[in-house]
């Protein structure tokens, strides 16, 4: 058995070696993180109106011996998106009526706030015009605006359309309205308690050739001539023929004008249908539209356009125009006096045979 001694000095440094140890190593270790037993919400329910937007809901999280833990971040979700949508950052905006679910969720934990949307009172609804004016045929749909008391937009609300005549036209739940033939109706809709109306007016679509321009003289004058078309510019009738089979929309307009070389010297537009009718000539392939009180001269140049405003579509717009391209050269006559004698006849009868005298 080998036995060592240490000096007393060397043995007292060991021994303070190892009592150092142990004191370190009784110490305390880093702190663990504290873990979210608990979430609380600012409120429990929510009340809002479609369209209104709510500032973030408050978030306190508690850990499991009921110490706030600070700064905790929550992951957001609504149950219903048509209802309610919801934010990273927690800002409600309410969408549509009904109810849904907000949750603030951090790890397991989460708590939730129970939202109801209702819709805002409709007090006024609002069509883009007045009068609306469509071609058989054709489709389109008529928007609104539902507003409130105060002149702001209610949406949300569901918009019940209808037509009074639905041979006129119909209207789908989209307010898409088809025109079904020539005629007037009225388009209405009800949205919340609140009906508003628009007048419709559905036209045939134009189907037109200009097939001549013509000039006469309606009236005789003192002297006892009676002018065909009379250099000086009295009033003449503008006859301007359309194809037989044309189909004429009511407030289709048609423009007759005479120029010379220095500009357009008259003109005038009237309404087809209105003050004065298309005329179906019998044993023609034409009728007839007559503009009264044109007044023109000899060397005029002149054409005949319908609806030269071009508010109505047509396949054949290259036939709405008297000459197709450029201007007829107007032409004018005078017709003379009659000269007329009178002479006085006596028929006699004599023994049944009937004479001069």
């Amino acid at each position: 058995m080998i036995s060592v001694r240490m000096p007393s000095m060397l043995r007292r440094f060991a021994s303070g070696t190892l009592l150092g140890l142990a004191a370190s190593c009784g110490g305390d270790g880093p702190t663990p993180p504290r873990v979210v037993a608990r979430l609380e919400l600012g409120t429990a329910t929510l009340a809002l109106k479609a369209g209104e937007v709510r500032p973030p809901i408050s978030v306190r999280a508690f850990d499991q011996a009921g110490a706030e833990i600070p700064g905790v971040v929550v992951a957001w979700q609504s149950s219903d998106p048509l209802v309610g949508t919801v934010t990273t950052s927690g800002v409600i905006t309410a969408v549509g009526p009904g109810h849904a679910t907000i949750t603030a969720s951090s790890g397991a934990v989460s708590a939730t706030v129970a939202l109801e949307v209702a819709l805002v009172p409709v007090a006024r609804v609002i069509f883009a015009s007045g009068l609306a004016e469509m071609l058989v045929g054709r489709s389109a749909t008529f928007r609104i605006t539902a507003l409130d008391s105060l002149g702001a937009e209610a949406g949300g609300w569901t918009r019940e359309w209808s037509i009074d005549d639905p041979t006129v036209a119909r209207v789908d739940d989209a307010g898409v309205v088809t025109a079904l033939r020539h005629g007037t109706t009225t388009l209405r809709v009800r949205v919340d308690t609140v009906l508003a109306s628009q007048d419709l007016r559905v036209h045939t679509a134009l189907d037109l050739a200009v097939t001549g321009l013509t000039f006469a003289q309606v009236v005789q004058n003192d002297s006892g001539t009676v002018p065909i078309i009379r250099n000086g510019g009295l009033p003449v009738a503008a006859n301007v023929f359309l194809s037989a089979d044309a189909r004429i929309a009511p407030d289709t307009w048609v423009r007759v004008r005479c120029g010379d070389s220095g500009g357009v010297s008259w003109e005038d537009s009237v309404r087809v249908n209105d003050a004065l009718p298309l005329v179906s000539l019998p044993d023609s392939p034409a009728a007839q539209f007559i503009i009264p009180n044109a007044r023109v001269s000899s060397g005029f140049s002149c054409n005949a356009e319908v609806d030269p405003r071009q508010g109505v579509p047509d396949t054949l717009r290259m036939n709405n125009r008297f000459p197709r391209s450029g201007d007829e050269v107007v032409t004018t006559i005078e017709v003379p006096a009659l000269e007329i004698t009178f002479v006085p006849i006596v028929l006699a009868a004599d023994g049944g045979v009937i004479g001069n005298v």
